[in-house]
């Protein structure tokens, strides 16, 4: 916590020193709440297959163009998050380590009817988080290096990486390539001492690449692929599974190989309509694959383009992982019941906007922004997003 305090003073030092420079700070508050209602987790601790969980999610993102040629980008994020079954698991075992539990004085008539019954009372977390980058311009090549961390009551991240740009033909065509590392850490819970065991490493080793390309007026294209190896502790914590009628932690493989490999197409119908298309392809060595389809319109609105609207649809398909079961009746070398590693579909629908004015004073442009996404998926799980956001430049 004391890093991310320091992440914040710094930002705010960053944006005072810059208002009495020059004009070239962006920030942003982008305030996200996500409300997620399931019944169908198989993975759930006492069998009841609840997954309902609630995110209040700030993220402060901040650009400053230090000259022509160099960029700083800074976004801190604070979450704050409770869930169903993480409530009843932290009851059953006393996993809950220093998450807080909502108590009788609070003014939720659900978690004091809970309290006053002796049930399990919902608990919140915590999750901060950082990320930095500075893109360096050097004639048609842009050098971007980044770092970031993350830590919360049971899991611990760092990474750092490094992509390159690098443009021809007036801009017109672009490759981009980049490397990412993730050095994790999980503090395993041992369900059969109950308690926990101490940090596991796993790490995470991403290249990405991509080439963009204007096709016309009104045309522009981009193919991208990617590889991904995760290594280490690879299990979540609080993923359980029936076998042979008792309630064991999930066992998966200490590696797991990705490739993606993603489509986008752009096609503008005029000057304030255009229609966008997005395609992506996935699978593992876990024998999982994924097929994402996302088409959208975004409509621009005023004659200077200060605002746009954006519609999505997005639908997604995925079979299981072949060490997916609801249940086992005898112990496997592999084995999760995992709702996200299971056979399903989702479909997912929302509307975005944002505008822009132009002010005198303090900023140079003030922007608002918004939306609202319902998902749906067919193992018993849907989930409501808001999102709001505010953002100055000065």
């Amino acid at each position: 916590m004391a890093v991310i305090r320091k992440c914040i003073v710094a930002a705010l030092l960053v944006i005072y020193l810059e208002t009495t420079a020059h004009a070239k700070l962006k920030a942003m508050l982008l305030y996200n709440i996500i409300n997620q209602i399931g019944q169908g987790g198989k993975q759930v601790y006492d069998g009841s297959g609840n997954q309902d969980i609630t995110v209040n999610e700030p993220v402060l993102f901040v650009e400053d163009e230090i000259n022509n040629h160099t960029k700083l980008n800074l976004n801190i994020t604070l979450d704050s998050f409770s869930g169903a079954s993480d409530a009843i698991f932290d009851s059953g075992t006393g996993a809950s380590g220093t998450a807080s539990a909502i108590t009788a004085s609070d003014d939720k008539d659900d978690d004091n009817d809970r309290a006053a019954s002796g049930a399990p009372q919902r608990i919140w977390e915590q999750r901060q988080a950082f990320d930095m980058s500075i893109s360096r311009k050097m004639g048609t090549w842009v050098l971007i290096p980044s770092f970031g961390a993350s830590t919360q009551e049971d899991y611990r991240s760092n990474h750092g990486g490094l992509s390159l740009q690098k443009s021809f033909a007036e801009d017109n065509f672009v490759f981009a390539a980049g490397f990412i590392h993730y050095d994790d850490y999980v503090n395993f819970f041992d369900l059969s001492a109950v308690k926990f065991s101490g940090w596991l490493p796993r790490t995470t080793d991403s290249y990405d690449i991509s080439v963009s390309q204007i096709l016309s007026t009104k045309d522009l294209m981009l193919l991208g692929a990617g590889f991904a190896r995760q290594s280490g502790h690879l299990s979540t914590d609080r993923n359980t599974e029936t076998l042979a009628g008792s309630r064991v932690a999930e066992a998966l493989p200490g590696e797991r190989n990705k490739k993606t490999a993603t489509f986008r197409l752009v096609h503008g119908l005029n000057d304030y309509l255009a229609l966008h298309f997005d395609y992506r392809y996935y699978e593992d060595d876990w024998q999982l694959i994924a097929n994402t389809y996302e088409p959208s319109i975004a409509i621009g609105l005023g004659e200077r383009q200060q605002g746009i609207i954006r519609l999505l649809y997005r639908y997604y398909a995925q079979n299981g992982v072949a060490y997916y079961g609801d249940s086992f009746t005898q112990r496997q070398a592999y084995m999760t019941s995992d709702s996200d590693l299971e056979r399903f579909d989702s479909r997912e629908i929302g509307l975005q906007g944002s505008c822009s004015f132009d002010v005198k004073k303090i900023f140079s442009e003030l922007n608002f922004g918004g939306g609202i996404i319902y998902y749906n998926r067919s193992n018993n799980l849907s989930a409501i997003i808001y999102q709001l956001s505010l953002g100055g430049t000065f």
